[in-house]
């Protein structure tokens, strides 16, 4: 998921996250970082474009906030833009998918 590989083939299962409860939502994927960072855009790559809906999230002040949210997506590459916060944790919350589960194979975490 961070390790900066992009894998469109992934045959064993071992480079993507991918939700464990089939035809079902929400689901989500949580990436907490050593420390608090200044974070204002998220580039995230759904493995077989799976992703449809979801939105992008930040930790702050000990709740979830959205940052940007999509729908009906059907790409390979998705950059979020938004405005920059602190925060430790960064959230995909995941409502709707492209078949049966919800897969990513990489997101990047940015602060611009």
């Amino acid at each position: 998921m961070v390790d900066g590989i992009v894998d469109t083939y992934d045959h064993y299962k071992a480079l993507t996250w991918h939700d464990t409860t089939d035809k079902e939502s929400p689901d989500w994927l949580e990436i907490k970082l050593p420390k608090a960072h200044r974070v204002g855009r998220v580039v995230v790559y759904p493995f077989d474009k799976t992703l449809k809906d979801y939105s992008v999230q930040a930790h702050v002040g000990g709740q979830w906030k959205d940052m940007d949210q999509v729908t009906g997506q059907n790409r390979d590459r998705i950059e979020h833009k938004f405005s920059t916060v602190t925060t430790d944790r960064i959230r995909l919350f995941v409502t709707a998918t492209n078949g049966p589960n919800a897969r990513v194979t990489e997101m990047e975490i940015y602060e611009q």
